[in-house]
């Protein structure tokens, strides 16, 4: 019996299956998710390790002026977990809302949270550091570093535009919409007790 040469879609490729899910990415979405992964493993390649450049942090926005950590806070990451989950979460959350809004809007929806985001951080920085009842002063130079801050902003828009009155916590149980929010970060900050609890409550400042 003569077998066919043809390549079944059972036998695809993963090369071929990732090249036509990476075309499928809206434009912005995919090149947020290329920038965070090429830098990545540019670091890993390099042993890049200098966060401290490049992170969020209250003391250095504030007081150098370092405006830009903003931005290169937020495409840096950790280690591969950190990167790994975050664009697990990112990818499909990031396409969905650019399809429904169009990515000029999209972008411009991301660079204002860079911004505002980073406001809210040296703000909650100074105001944990400097208040007269439990002073916390090394919250001025802590740093934080990765897209998971963006990421529970995107959460609070795709909250406010979905209408729904619940939404599910991963299967397990549900929440009111409004609350989405919130109990996303009590659950990663118990699941992951080391992520940025002040970077991701920055964010969520922008929930109404």
């Amino acid at each position: 019996m003569r077998v066919s040469g043809g390549v079944s879609p059972q036998g695809t490729s993963i090369s071929s299956q990732f090249s036509v899910w990476y075309k499928s990415l809206p434009l912005i979405t995919r090149y947020v998710f290329t920038t965070c992964v090429a830098i990545h493993i540019i670091s890993m390649l390099v042993g890049f390790d200098a966060y401290g450049n490049v992170c969020m942090s209250p003391y250095f926005i504030v007081r150098r002026y370092e405006v830009y950590r903003a931005f290169t806070s937020v495409v840096f990451h950790g280690g591969v977990l950190h990167i790994v989950f975050n664009m697990l979460a990112f990818v499909p959350l990031g396409s969905s809302l650019e399809r429904a809004i169009g990515s000029v809007q999209y972008m411009y929806t991301i660079l204002v949270f860079c911004v505002i985001g980073a406001c809210l951080h040296a703000l909650g920085g100074y105001t944990l550091a400097m208040n007269p009842v439990l002073p916390l002063p090394r919250e001025l130079n802590k740093c934080s570093i990765g897209l998971s801050g963006v990421i529970f902003g995107l959460i609070v828009v795709d909250t406010s535009m979905s209408g729904l009155q619940s939404r599910s916590i991963f299967g397990l149980f549900s929440v009111p919409a409004k609350y989405y929010p919130w109990a996303l970060l009590v659950l990663f900050q118990l699941l992951m007790p080391n992520v940025s609890f002040m970077g991701h409550l920055s964010w969520l400042g922008l929930h109404p």
